[in-house]
């Protein structure tokens, strides 16, 4: 195996090592989160004006509703040598895989939810934005 071939292996294990750290982080976020909701039925202490079910469903939807996600818009990608990286200049073209026009993949988390194509904000043209085309699994 070359030394360029090493380096793009090793390069890919950075990076896969890294999308599972974020993914871990995640995922213990989320079974927090789940551990909290599971203990906000089980409290007898006080006196509850709305029936438990109503209650722990309305402190769960308080909870999931404040996590954070990651939203990332792709708007394409390539693959490149990390010597044909270390190697760009500035003003250099890289080619993606999309052609213009193309819907844009958004993402949460790593997992693909929506399909969008980019628009200008109304309000501040100087400005843009995505607007959702298609939700994926719908």
């Amino acid at each position: 195996m070359g030394d360029s071939a090493a380096l793009d292996e090793t390069m890919d294990e950075d990076i896969t090592s890294a999308q599972q750290d974020s993914f871990s982080q995640s995922q213990e976020d989320l079974n927090n989160a789940i551990e909290e909701l599971s203990g906000l039925g089980e409290s007898d202490s006080a006196p509850q004006s709305t029936s438990p079910s109503q209650q722990s469903g309305a402190d769960a939807s308080d909870l999931i509703w404040d996590l954070p996600v990651d939203v990332n818009i792709v708007l394409g990608t390539t693959q490149l040598s990390v010597a044909r990286l270390m190697a760009l200049e500035p003003g250099e073209v890289v080619e993606l895989n999309r052609r213009i026009g193309e819907p844009l993949d958004i993402t949460v988390n790593g997992c693909k939810v929506a399909r969008g194509e980019i628009v200008m904000r109304e309000d501040d043209k100087t400005k843009f934005a995505i607007q959702i085309v298609e939700i994926v699994g719908r």
